[in-house]
């Protein structure tokens, strides 16, 4: 739980600010010996004494997630971008609302608040990241980038923003511009595993995507390789699809469009990757009424 440091201006901390402080260190202590219902009344009334207390509603607000009330989390976090600018914390705070949303994978509420959090803070670079991030997996990938280079822009030194950026072009299969970038952030920081996986994955992509790149479909035949799990990352597919792909090797689009689950659009895919062949050159005609019927 976030602690809010005390107003510096004098004669501005009142009442109300005690008795909210007071409730919020309550609930803190609760939390701490595992009394959650009564932690979580004392937040409630931390913002009855003070409904602007912002530690109070973001840690509130992150109660309401994890109780499944999404909508009442959705409220308050958005209340702290209601609150006037000099509140002590408050991009850190707000920041921190957007962190817990990508934790739990609430990737759309927390692009809507990283969004209007950078209307309010528009030089905190970690907001862009956050807007990154979020973009990145909602499928806004020109928004994801845009977002990624602004951070960038604001601080160019940081590794880990470089990281970010060839990640958002790599999802957005610019593979040259990811791969540059990429290999930048590696060496940046050589000790950073996450840079590197994700420089070998882009990688990885580059040489699956060298056949199709070039025309060549005795080349594509010829790097036909089995498909892993980690090829699929990212892949709009089901965990059953996955596992039937994995079990079937080599693969062809006529073996693939044989599981239930996996259409044109999902064997075109595969074939850009390189992870499919296509031998019958079923992708590029109509298919029979036997192979619609999976037969």
């Amino acid at each position: 739980m976030k602690q809010q440091k005390p107003s510096p201006a004098k004669g501005s901390y009142t009442e109300s600010d005690f008795f909210a402080e007071a409730a919020y260190a309550d609930s803190i202590l609760r939390t701490a010996v595992g009394d959650h219902e009564g932690s979580i009344a004392a937040l409630r009334r931390s913002l009855e004494c003070k409904p602007t207390y912002a530690p109070a509603i973001l840690s509130l607000g992150s109660v309401e997630y994890q109780m499944g009330k999404r909508a009442a989390g959705r409220a308050l976090f958005r209340s702290l971008l209601s609150l006037p600018k000099n509140t002590p914390d408050l991009c850190e705070i707000v920041d921190e609302a957007g962190s817990f949303l990508i934790q739990i994978g609430a990737y759309k509420d927390g692009l809507a608040l990283y969004r209007s959090a950078v209307e309010l803070f528009p030089a905190v670079a970690v907001l862009y990241q956050g807007i990154g991030c979020c973009a990145g997996h909602e499928q806004c990938h020109e928004e994801a980038i845009a977002a990624s280079e602004r951070a960038l822009q604001l601080d160019p030194d940081n590794q880990k923003f470089v990281n970010d950026l060839g990640w958002c072009l790599l999802d957005a299969d610019r593979m040259e511009e990811a791969h540059s970038t990429l290999e930048r952030a590696a060496s940046m920081d050589p000790s950073d595993e996450l840079a590197r996986e994700n420089l070998r994955i882009c990688e990885e992509r580059q040489k699956k995507s060298l056949p199709s790149e070039c025309g060549d479909e005795s080349a594509g035949a010829r790097t036909a390789r089995s498909i892993t799990a980690d090829d699929l990352r990212g892949q709009p597919l089901s965990r059953a699809v996955c596992k039937a792909l994995v079990a079937r090797q080599p693969t062809t689009v006529r073996q693939a469009l044989q599981i239930h689950g996996v259409g044109r659009k999902t064997t075109k895919r595969l074939l850009a990757l390189g992870l499919i062949t296509d031998p019958d050159s079923i992708q590029s005609r109509l298919r029979t009424l036997e192979e619609i019927r999976g037969k």
